[in-house]
């Protein structure tokens, strides 16, 4: 038979490593000597003044072909990492070779079968221990879950890389999920500036960082290494750096990201460059969790069953006395439910005045913004004060009045309904006391500039019986920048200005804006009057005004469980958007904004005037503002019930309330709270105190060598 003909050797293929090689030999020809390259086959042209670009083009070939002609071995190295550092060529000889990174430790792979997976329950899991090309042995890169699918349908064993983190705050989460992908990273420690050795795990549920060793050095607790997907604001990529002078042997590949998390959390991680597939996975972990219907939290099961709570068990607690039948009682309570629904962001049932029908209502509720008409909150006993809550009306430019919307204002105080239904029949009657008060919480101007879009203000003249004011409670994209300026200013702890940098980003004034707004709500309460609180659309700084004014005058809602059904009422009920304000599922440009934190904040101020009050402590804040920014639990995942119907939170996602109550004990700070008596409100800025356990939160209790932490001033 023909022998087989001779395939001819094939050229080397130019790479990028070959043109990485000719620019550093072209830019060291420029700056050393002619006689410096001889020895490596290249000669200088003779004018001495050119480059000689067919030596410098053979001697790469050269190179090129030997590195084609040999056998490379099989590494878990980089692929764009030479096996043996390239010298580099110069007078002064070869340079000694700098500390590398630790390298990848070769592991058992992950036992993660989809058969024998524990965690897969009935569903199926696809790809688990399938590895996506260019990822490590034994690692997973995809998982895919059935919207029905739940990773604690049995109790899965504790993964032994995960057991350093019991007892954190994401244990509950951390011991049903698995370790997915891992790789060997340098932590930069914010405010430091210290470096320590560890490694990344990419989890189900979040990434986290187990340290390599213990050192006094580190200044924070294990629950700042957990970072759940949810809770991530952004994973910045700065870049590869040492990529030319590792390729010469002088110093190490390294990719540089940082870990930005929604609560002041920062981390500056350096990987491994050929780690880029680890980070190119863990972005699209985080991508996937920006979806509201891919949360990670939506696939371990309620291990926290709902917390139980009935709006009119709580307006009968409150000696609200009211009727399902039309004009039967002193409120009337309406189903805002199916066919009947007034506004889709308020609870199931609304305690509203009489004297109104369903067209009447429905006319009021298109008068006023989100369609978020008056409907009343809270009842004082004592007194007989009412606080309720609305949206701003749209009159425009125009001054387009609602007749039905003037007389629901008049009937919010029992001692003018008579009057003011007279008046409103044309019947006459007594001029109507002004028992009815309007607190705005945006200022003139702001009314003014809604007023030219179509929205605004109650007018004095059309609403006759109302005292209007305004209080000038910053907005969201405020409260958002005055939030980023705190966080910017945590990162550098030991540098000077540090008080400076907290003065100038008006948090604290804040605070005290809607302290005093507070107060002056609480008095009209104890007077007797009903007060009508709202901003623009009725959400953020309605719900923080009027729950913190039911704090200052009912010792209920200072207790554990009376603080947690206050947050259910007018917070999750009442439709504050955690989702969009948390950006938890929902990327809205410039809508997010901490303003939940805040409310919490200003409980701690009330707190640390009045502590025998509180039932519970700080910590109690602490977690509960931890849990509404971290996208894993049920009370704060959604805008509004519609949409916690709609993606079943309730009994897919653990509730925190009911983990508080279950664990009541390690949030009480005083058995018997004093719930009479008026509280100590400060409304001034000196007299405020930093959020320290919230802000501060992550760093050890008893700090560490070398660094002294902040003062609680």
């Amino acid at each position: 038979p023909n022998p087989k003909p001779q395939t001819p050797n094939p050229k080397p293929q130019t790479s990028r490593l070959s043109y990485i090689a000719s620019k550093f030999v072209i830019t060291l020809w420029k700056r050393e000597d002619n006689t410096g390259y001889k020895e490596e086959g290249m000669k200088p042209s003779d004018s001495g003044s050119k480059i000689n670009m067919t030596a410098v083009s053979r001697r790469v070939s050269q190179i090129m072909a030997k590195s084609a002609r040999a056998d490379p071995q099989p590494t878990d190295e980089d692929p764009l990492r030479p096996a043996s550092p390239v010298r580099r060529i110069s007078k002064s000889g070869p340079k000694p070779p700098a500390p590398q990174l630790p390298p990848r430790e070769e592991k058992e792979p992950l036992d993660l079968e989809p058969q024998a997976d524990p965690l897969a329950g009935e569903g199926s899991m696809e790809q688990i221990g399938t590895p996506s090309p260019g990822v490590g042995k034994g690692v997973s890169s995809k998982l895919t879950l059935n919207s029905t699918q739940s990773l604690a349908d049995e109790a899965p064993p504790k993964d032994p890389l995960l057991a350093v983190f019991e007892g954190t705050f994401y244990w509950q989460f951390l011991r049903r999920s698995r370790v997915l992908m891992q790789s060997p990273c340098v932590l930069t420690q914010p405010g430091t500036r210290t470096s320590i050795k560890a490694t990344c795990l990419i989890t189900h549920f979040g990434v986290l960082f187990t340290l390599d060793f213990s050192s006094r050095s580190v200044l924070f607790s294990r629950d700042f290494f957990v970072f759940p997907y949810a809770g991530i604001e952004e994973l910045r990529q700065l870049g590869a750096q040492g990529l030319i002078s590792n390729f010469m042997g002088a110093a190490p590949e390294r990719l540089l990201v940082e870990l930005l998390s929604k609560d002041v959390r920062s981390l500056s991680v350096e990987f491994p460059l050929g780690d880029r597939v680890f980070v190119k996975e863990l972005r699209r972990h985080i991508t996937l969790a920006r979806d509201s219907r891919s949360l990670p939290a939506l696939t371990f099961g309620a291990f926290h069953p709902p917390f139980v709570y009935s709006l009119e068990a709580e307006y009968t607690r409150q000696g609200v006395n009211f009727s399902r039948q039309f004009g039967a009682a002193e409120f009337f309570l309406r189903d805002n439910l199916g066919a009947r629904t007034l506004c889709a962001t308020y609870p199931p049932i609304l305690a509203l005045p009489p004297g109104l029908g369903d067209e009447a209502l429905g006319r009021v509720a298109a008068f006023r913004s989100r369609q978020r008409l008056p409907t009343l909150t809270f009842l004082l006993r004592k007194t007989g004060g009412s606080l309720w809550r609305s949206a701003q009306c749209k009159p425009g430019i125009s001054g387009t009045r609602c007749l039905e919307d003037e007389f629901l204002l008049s009937q919010l105080h029992k001692r003018d309904q008579a009057a003011s239904l007279a008046a409103f029949r044309g019947g006459g009657g007594p001029p109507p006391v002004r028992d009815v008060e309007v607190f705005d919480a945006r200022d003139r101007l702001a009314v003014l500039g809604n007023t030219l879009g179509g929205k605004g203000g109650e007018h004095p003249s059309h609403y006759t019986n109302c005292a209007i004011s305004f209080h000038n409670v910053p907005n969201a994209p405020a409260v958002a920048a005055a939030f980023g300026r705190v966080v910017a200013a945590q990162t550098e702890l030991c540098a000077d200005g540090w008080l400076e940098r907290m003065a100038a980003s008006e948090w604290l004034a804040m605070l005290a804006r809607l302290l005093e707004m507070a107060a002056r709500v609480e008095a009209a309460l104890n007077r007797g009057g009903a007060a009508l609180v709202h901003c623009s659309d009725g959400w953020d700084r309605t719900s923080q005004v009027c729950a913190l004014a039911q704090i200052l005058v009912d010792g209920h809602f200072r207790t554990t469980r009376g603080f947690l059904e206050l947050i259910q009422k007018d917070f999750v009920l009442f439709g504050h958007q955690f989702a969009v304000r948390g950006k938890i599922g929902k990327q809205v440009k410039g809508e997010g904004a901490p303003i939940f934190v805040q409310f919490l904040d200003c409980v701690y101020q009330l707190w640390v005037r009045n502590p025998r009050c509180f039932e519970f402590g700080p910590r109690l804040l602490v977690d509960l503002g931890l849990a509404s920014l971290s996208g894993c639990f049920a009370n704060f995942l959604t805008d509004n019930l519609a949409e916690r119907q709609d993606l079943a939170v309730a009994q897919r996602v653990p509730d925190f309330f009911t983990r508080v109550l279950n664990d009541r004990d390690r949030y009480r700070e005083n058995e018997d709270p004093i719930e009479e008596g008026p509280l100590a409100v400060t409304k001034r800025v000196y007299n405020l105190r930093f959020f320290r356990p919230f802000f501060f939160h992550f760093f050890k209790k008893d700090g560490v060598d070398g660094f002294e932490l902040p003062i609680d001033f």
